[in-house]
């Protein structure tokens, strides 16, 4: 499918002009009554976890879901894949959903966008465009949210950021060792 001179299945087009398409949805998106995504508390933060998963895609959801259903401490650890796919409110449109997520969304925006009656309607191909990235913002954000809603239910902590496996020998990893040295099995 072809909008003027954007392909609609070109991943990078749809990278430039998802920030653009973002702004729009904030505006549409339910009220989080000011919740933060992907920030958690510091004195959460010093308590030992039983499972720290490094990446927030399905199989680390799941997994994090699976140690909460068995009576376990969990944090999911993960880095937004860029910065225009997070909303002001810390929505990472990527996290929980699965490589290929807006590709997949791409696709099924493409085939219930009935481009021939917009160009009828003499809508502009930006207007088109626009139409189009924001169903996929949506989709995304709907999972999104949904995710994070389900980690909640779990009492699963969900934090932005960076994370490193350590050798055990690492001086960081023998001071977390000696500090948590009562809570560990």
């Amino acid at each position: 499918v072809c909008v003027s001179d954007k392909l609609l299945r070109h991943p990078s087009i749809l990278k430039s002009t998802v920030k653009d398409a973002i702004l729009e949805e904030v505006a549409a998106t339910p009220d989080t009554g000011g919740r933060r995504f992907g920030v958690v508390n510091t004195k959460k933060l010093n308590k030992l976890y039983d499972l720290v998963v490094i990446g927030g895609g399905p199989a680390g959801v799941a997994g994090a879901i699976k140690a909460a259903q068995m009576g376990r401490r969990a944090i999911v650890i993960d880095k937004p894949k860029f910065e225009a796919g997070v909303l002001p409110n810390g929505l990472d449109l990527f996290f929980g959903g699965p490589t290929g997520l807006f590709s997949k969304a791409l696709r099924d925006a493409a085939k219930n966008t009935n481009v021939a009656a917009m160009r009828a309607q003499e809508m502009d191909s930006d207007v088109i465009w626009k139409q189009i990235t924001n169903s996929i913002v949506g989709l995304a954000t709907r999972n999104s949210e949904g995710q994070c809603r389900t980690l909640e239910r779990y009492g699963i902590d969900y934090l932005q950021g960076s994370a490193q496996l350590l050798g055990e020998d690492d001086d960081a990893n023998l001071a977390a060792m000696k500090m948590y040295k009562d809570d560990l099995d």
